[in-house]
């Protein structure tokens, strides 16, 4: 029977043989101490991993878990207001906001679980991929969640907690680290380390009364539901506050969300990270190697870099769809924009015309022409002969101030971020208020038959992955804009044959930057059997490629 069901005072203490005792004095228990510590091997992601504790520790409570993980990532470890070395009784997300990077991978262990995914929800462009290690959506049971802690276990919890801190945390300490394990020697060892830091970590009364308040407040089922950052969510066989019945209705919650996140349970205790951490850290290093950023940012700046002379001359589809969002754009304009972004101008063709788009009441703006690709913005200044400002940077981190940009424009260029959080966050930060964005981007529909036929010669990644209408619209709505349109059309092209259709992507830039795709040249077999492929799919006009092209007006 879970000891959920029963009064935290009817815990049993557990004994050790000598022999075991001797193993269990015997170990040395490392830990690295709240601040940043830099990755001591090969690192697998440019984020930050930022470690976030449960309640009544501190950043003690990942011990070797977090010494091994260091291996493998720049770490962030957090004492949460109120525990710790933080003695902030704030505890409100806004006063564990200054504490944190401006970008990281979020990984949390029950009370840390469940504030890391509030802060996904709340501020995505700031979550790259999210942890949790048993956390629920809500602590405690209620009539709509009955998947916790009862209520009246959770009410002695706290009544006792007020009573004698001290006693009922050593309490405490042997719910989260009982296990279900078979190995005496481990589950007892697992045990001797919970003890040790929640016993390094006691604070005072008040800290720990405020933090079950803090615990007991959250409610993150519609952060499940609408999650547009990726998560795995890990859960513990044993768990003696967090019942593994939780996550079959989290990943039911979830099945609706613009992202699906992964749920998987692992044998161990509460303390799964103590238990299980050889096995944990392979499901958490292979999570993020799956979902960290498909392309490389340099790739794609030197793809269109390299491509800047030929452009042009294979551009139509991209001059098409720049069309039609130019249209859009003069239709919306405010009379009295100051400022315009052309955001991704590529060889500058649409810049001219947006210099055109002249203040009513001055006669004149700003166009900034901004993109990535250095080779793109020198034919963009070649052919630009009025006072447009040309800027190299990064979509996802406009060197641009706060609310200095009334229109921006972006033809086909968004779909190479990585991060839409980060990118429509900088894009709302930059716009001034009532500001409007054009932005027109392609959808994962996009080269259907391009990735059919590729599928009927090898198992590589050959195409590259757009993001979802859904996630994008979300995600804006999310970042606060005011108002959020999302247009979605089918254009499709026609070729003669595979290699001119193929020709045209090389001109234009457009190679596949993804992880997973296959090394070097794909041969000259490997080609005629893409060429054999989709001649099967070849109609009157020709061979057919759709673009799944969506347009999107977004108001501040």
């Amino acid at each position: 029977m879970n000891s959920m069901a029963q009064s935290i005072d009817q815990l049993v203490t557990i004994s050790h043989s000598n022999a075991e005792q001797q193993v269990l004095n015997s170990l040395e228990i490392p830990y690295l101490p709240a601040g940043f510590h830099a990755c001591s091997g090969e690192k697998l992601a440019s984020e930050p991993l930022v470690l976030l504790h449960g309640w009544g520790s501190d950043s003690q409570c990942w011990q070797l878990f977090g010494v091994q993980l260091n291996q493998h990532f720049d770490l962030h470890v957090i004492d949460l207001p109120g525990f710790g070395g933080n003695q902030d009784l704030s505890m409100t997300l806004d006063a564990l906001l200054p504490l944190l990077p401006k970008t990281g991978i979020y990984l949390g262990w029950s009370l840390g679980g469940m504030l890391a995914a509030q802060l996904a929800h709340a501020y995505p462009q700031r979550v790259a991929a999210l942890v949790t290690i048993a956390a629920n959506a809500k602590f405690s049971e209620s009539e709509d969640w009955p998947y916790a802690m009862p209520t009246a276990i959770f009410d002695n919890f706290k009544k006792t907690t007020q009573i004698n801190t001290e006693k009922t945390l050593k309490r405490f300490a042997q719910l989260v680290g009982h296990s279900d394990t078979e190995d005496s020697i481990h589950a007892k060892s697992t045990l001797k380390s919970v003890r040790a830091f929640y016993s390094d970590a006691y604070n005072s009364d008040q800290h720990y009364a405020l933090g079950l308040d803090w615990l007991n407040s959250i409610d993150n089922r519609q952060a499940y539901e609408q999650s547009i950052v990726p998560g795995l969510h890990l859960f513990a066989s044993g768990d003696q506050l967090v019942p593994i019945a939780c996550a079959a209705p989290l990943k039911l919650l979830n099945q609706s969300a613009p992202v699906v996140h992964e749920f998987e349970v692992l044998k161990g205790c509460h303390a799964l990270h103590l238990e299980n951490p050889a096995q944990l850290i392979a499901s958490v290093c292979d999570f993020i190697q799956r979902v960290k950023p498909e392309r490389s940012k340099a790739s794609v700046a030197k793809s269109f870099s390299d491509a800047a002379q030929s452009y042009d001359a294979s551009a139509q589809f991209q001059r098409d769809v720049g069309d039609e969002l130019l249209d859009a754009f003069r239709e919306n304009k405010n009379d009295n924009i100051n400022t315009i972004l052309d955001l991704g101008c590529g060889t500058g063709f649409f810049t001219s015309q947006l210099q055109s788009c002249e203040n009513k009441n001055t006669g004149d703006q700003q166009v900034y022409a901004l993109d990535i690709a250095s080779g793109m913005l020198s034919k963009a200044k070649a052919v630009n002969s009025k006072n447009a400002l040309f800027v190299q940077a990064d979509a996802e981190n406009l060197p641009l101030k706060n609310h200095s940009i009334d229109q921006i424009y972006s033809n086909l260029a968004i779909q190479w971020c990585e991060n839409p959080a980060k990118l429509l966050a900088e894009i709302f930060r930059v716009m001034s208020t009532n500001g409007q964005a054009h932005l027109s981007t392609l959808g994962p529909k996009s080269l259907n038959e391009l990735k059919l036929s590729w599928q009927k010669v090898d198992c590589h990644q050959h195409i590259n992955q757009f993001i979802d209408g859904e996630i994008l619209l979300h995600t804006a709505q999310k970042v606060g804009f005011a108002n959020v349109e999302l247009t979605r059309v089918f254009k499709t092209l026609y070729f003669n044959d595979v290699k001119t259709l193929m020709r045209e992507f090389k001109d234009i830039g457009a190679h596949n930057v993804n992880r997973g795709r296959a090394k070097g040249l794909s041969g000259k077999r490997n080609f005629q059997m893409l060429s054999q492929a989709y001649e099967s799919l070849r109609e009157d006009a020709g061979l057919p490629l759709t673009y799944e092209v969506y347009y999107l007006h977004l108001v501040k």
